[in-house]
């Protein structure tokens, strides 16, 4: 069997060809919902949607990243500490706190202790917040951004993969993980490329390579 060697060698290096390719961070996207999409119910709550293997798995894919990336309405709503819990060896230190947008945080923010450097990139502009990412001199970003920020991410084609954790219940009515705000059609549906599903006690992890554009 020929390439083999050529595809592990790309997926291990994604993040190190991105930006030699774009200069720019190998974006990943990670997303809790439910079977039909759902992140959050119509009266705001979202915890617990995946279930604790789920959320474990999360916290290797975080220890992984140059950076955790979030919206500042997740950080005002959720009050997310962000920094990868469990024992992982050979890590000397948490990945960087990225919050982007507008609006003003509560300075007791978990966000704001020392467990982790935190970068506050005040303003919707993408191209600033890729802007501030190469000064930090960060290849992977682990996206966990509520649906507004994430959708405004994708639209700007700085989504490159999408790891989805959906749980075995249906909520119905409540947010969906992302929209584009307009009128669609079945031929300009999005589509993705399957990498990998894997079962964790119940919940299906499915990975997918977005082609923004390609």
């Amino acid at each position: 069997v020929e390439g083999v060697l050529e595809v592990e060698t790309a997926l291990s290096n994604r993040a190190w060809l991105m930006k030699i390719k774009k200069n720019r961070p190998f974006f990943t996207w990670k997303v809790a919902a439910t079977l039909d999409g759902k992140v959050a119910a119509t009266d705001g709550t979202s915890k617990w949607i995946s279930n604790t293997t789920s959320r474990a798995d999360v916290q290797t894919l975080r220890r992984q990243s140059d950076a955790i990336l979030v919206g500042t309405n997740t950080v005002i709503t959720d009050n997310p500490h962000l920094i990868p819990q469990g024992e992982f060896a050979g890590y000397s230190h948490n990945p960087i706190r990225v919050i982007c947008g507008e609006k003003e945080l509560p300075p007791n923010s978990l966000i704001f202790d020392s467990a982790a450097k935190t970068e506050v990139v005040k303003s919707k502009n993408l191209d600033i917040l890729v802007e501030k990412l190469n000064e930090l001199g960060v290849n992977q970003v682990f996206v966990e951004a509520g649906p507004t920020l994430s959708s405004a991410m994708l639209d700007h084609c700085l989504m490159d993969e999408l790891v989805i954790y959906q749980a075995p219940s249906l909520l119905g009515s409540g947010k969906s993980f992302f929209s584009f705000g307009q009128e669609s059609t079945i031929e300009n549906q999005l589509r993705l490329d399957h990498i990998s599903t894997e079962v964790l006690d119940g919940d299906v992890k499915s990975v997918y390579r977005i082609r923004n554009g390609e």
